[in-house]
């Protein structure tokens, strides 16, 4: 194709149009896809330049939260480990404390078990010395009784003796 137009004659549209511009036109459309390409390419760049960005701020504010919930996870450890501490602590003391019930409570069975059995003996004891008094209560009633028959005796013997004198010195 002449562009200058130096004298050749001028453009045959109709030859242009039917040969040339299908081939130009299919040229520049293959141009437009390519550099639709490039321009996607370019902006894929771009794009994944920002996702990096992005990526990063979250790997950070993930560190940041994952730093936080290990202290966190610290604290309640701790606090746990103290809790637990003091846990043992406190069954230690009841440990110390039952050991010491049962010692007790055993000292007690044994305490009480010399009671009872002192208590039976005195009890028995006390039976024994009732039974003594009771008999000796019977003594002393049957003495009581041969005292008063005695007495009366004596009383109906004194009066005899009575009336004799005083028969004989009337």
């Amino acid at each position: 194709m002449n562009i200058s137009n130096d004298g050749s004659g001028g453009v045959d549209y109709v030859t242009y149009f039917t040969k040339q511009f299908p081939k130009d036109l299919a040229a520049m459309a293959s141009l437009r896809d390519e550099l639709e390409k490039r321009q996607g390419a370019l902006t894929a760049v771009d794009d994944a330049n920002q996702l990096r960005k992005d990526a990063e701020v979250i790997k950070a504010k993930a560190i940041a939260e994952a730093e936080s919930a290990t202290a966190a996870a610290k604290q309640y450890l701790a606090d746990a480990k103290a809790k637990n501490e003091d846990v043992n602590a406190r069954l230690a003391d009841v440990v110390a404390k039952e050991s010491e019930l049962a010692r007790e409570k055993a000292a007690y069975e044994a305490n009480r078990a010399v009671d009872e059995k002192s208590l039976a003996e005195r009890l028995k004891a006390a039976a024994t010395k009732e039974a003594q008094l009771a008999a000796r209560e019977d003594a002393v009633a049957k003495a009581e009784a041969k005292l008063k028959a005695d007495q009366e005796s004596l009383d109906a013997r004194i009066k005899a003796f009575q009336a004799k004198v005083a028969a004989l010195s009337a």
